[in-house]
């Protein structure tokens, strides 16, 4: 039998193994304990020796082997069978049938990122033939698709734990206007979250707009977008309003603590921290007295 108790995680609590059955067990912080079948030695002793515990987890062993257990967590990202079901928009989500795999790097993201600025770098085309580039283009649409799926998967381990509604998050080609993201509500009902992460110049009319000119965000930049909306749809949720004062910071740290959990701490710098929120709100204010 192998136990170990993590002193250095903010995920992981401790573990137990039974190499016989090859069954782990893994309790974590939160409280909650699931039980892994199938699991080499090699893999528990590689968790137990990892710098970043919960990394290592999420990397080789979350994803990769069936899991049993009575209560919820947001660390095994297979989705409990009580988000399964459509959303009130009738919108697709994710079910435990999908793979929603994630990085933290949002290495898919940045695949998806790269081949667009490649794109952009190499190409004189003007902003229709750039949109019908982003929807035609097949390895285009395909990276896209990846990209929506890891956002996809962070939401919904972070709703499991704060207990936010079913919703979808979609990751549209382009933008006109200056938002980076949108929480989307219905008669103040969260119904979606929107991710703009390309831009045009704001100096330039659209319609005069070319392919050079386009910029899409960086990882960090797109981790602190989606982080951003998920405090508004807390808020709408919880609140019934939408703002960047007391209950939209109330939304924002409880995402922000679980996004720490899932090892996305390098990607929440302190220069993004709140980013959007308005001159004068109680939010931006916040992120100016920790710079």
């Amino acid at each position: 039998m192998i136990e170990h108790r993590f002193t250095n995680s903010s995920a992981i609590d401790w573990c137990k193994y039974d190499p016989g059955s090859k069954e782990l067990e893994v309790c974590f912080q939160s409280g909650s304990a699931y039980r892994y079948s199938n699991v080499p030695v090699d893999l528990v002793r590689g968790l137990c020796q990892a710098p970043s515990a919960g990394r290592f987890f999420h990397a080789y062993i979350a994803h990769a082997f069936p899991y049993s257990s009575g209560n919820q967590s947001a660390f095994s990202l297979s989705v409990h069978r009580e988000m399964s079901a459509p959303p009130r928009s009738g919108k697709r989500f994710y079910t435990t049938a999908d793979k929603m795999p994630f990085s933290q790097e949002l290495s898919t993201f940045e695949t998806f990122r790269q081949y667009i600025v490649e794109y952009c770098a190499t190409t004189g085309a003007d902003i229709a033939t750039f949109n019908q580039f982003l929807k035609k283009d097949k390895k285009c649409k395909l990276l896209k698709s990846k990209a929506r799926a890891e956002f996809q998967s962070i939401y919904i381990a972070v709703a499991i734990e704060v207990g936010l509604p079913k919703l979808s998050v979609f990751l549209p080609t382009r933008k006109k206007v200056s938002v980076m993201g949108l929480a989307r509500t219905v008669s103040g009902t969260p119904d979606e979250i929107r991710l703009y992460t390309i831009h045009g110049p704001s100096h330039k009319a659209y319609s005069s707009w070319m392919a050079r000119d386009m910029r899409i965000d960086d990882s960090s930049s797109a981790c602190e977008t989606l982080l951003h909306e998920i405090a508004h749809i807390h808020e709408a949720h919880c609140h019934r309003i939408l703002g960047h004062d007391e209950s939209f910071i109330e939304g924002y740290l409880k995402a922000e603590q679980i996004f720490i959990q899932l090892g996305f701490e390098p990607l929440l710098t302190i220069e993004n921290r709140f980013t959007g929120c308005p001159q004068g709100s109680k939010a931006a204010k916040l992120a100016g007295s920790r710079r």
